[in-house]
């Protein structure tokens, strides 16, 4: 429950842990518009000393981390949403891990308060445990999201150039 409130508050403030937090780091230097290493939050996009932010802005287009129709972007990455920063693909599915996190969120919390009802009787325990099953299902759907789009996509990419 911990890491969920992390991932999603990562960036927000200036305040340790929550400023030190980040899931993804990259060398964007050759991109023009870019920071020469860009990390990205839900919320912000900033340099490896978590300087120089651009504005919060939930869930944002990837390609916010350097400028519209720049040079030197790979091409998978690049694309008409977010101001010509970002491809539909991307643009969708970091959207769409957003949405899942924000939902795993609120029945997780749903789930932490629902715990109690477990000590009045069996009823209870049904209900809690059906509200944790969802909160485990959309939070698994989001994790897998990230996952697949910023590990195993980037990876896939790679193999490919060789």
């Amino acid at each position: 429950m911990l890491f969920m409130f992390f991932v999603v508050l990562s960036g927000t403030t200036n305040i340790a842990p929550l400023n030190n937090t980040y899931f993804l780091q990259a060398d964007t230097y050759f991109i023009s518009g870019a920071r020469p290493i860009s990390r990205w939050t839900f919320w912000k996009i900033c340099d490896d000393r978590q300087q120089n932010c651009g504005a919060s802005v939930p869930a944002m287009p990837f390609g916010y981390a350097w400028a519209p129709n720049a040079l030197f972007v790979p091409p998978e990455l690049m694309g008409p949403e977010g101001g010509n920063t970002t491809s539909k693909y991307y643009f969708y599915m970091w959207r769409f891990a957003w949405v899942f996190y924000l939902i795993s969120m609120i029945f997780v919390i749903f789930a932490f308060l629902s715990g109690f009802l477990a000590f009045f009787g069996r009823l209870g325990a049904a209900v809690s445990a059906m509200i944790t099953v969802s909160t485990l299902f959309f939070y698994t759907l989001a994790v897998s999201l990230m996952r697949y789009v910023f590990a195993v996509r980037v990876l896939l990419r790679a193999r490919e150039r060789r």
